[in-house]
């Protein structure tokens, strides 16, 4: 397993945080399915970048 750069490690996991109080604070609208399929192309285009970086 490639060893992932702190910096980046720690972006990911700021973003999911954020991610999650920006989920829990739109859960109350409308626009809480909106949300939902906003974060999962976030962390999906995440983990392709992540994987992208440990392939080359």
């Amino acid at each position: 397993m490639v060893e992932i750069p702190e910096h980046m490690f720690f972006q990911v996991h700021r973003s999911s945080s954020w991610l999650q109080a920006d989920y829990h604070s739109e859960l109350q609208h409308p626009s809480a399915s909106f949300l939902i399929l906003k974060s999962i192309f976030c962390l999906s285009s995440h983990l392709f970048w992540l994987w992208k970086c440990n392939t080359n």
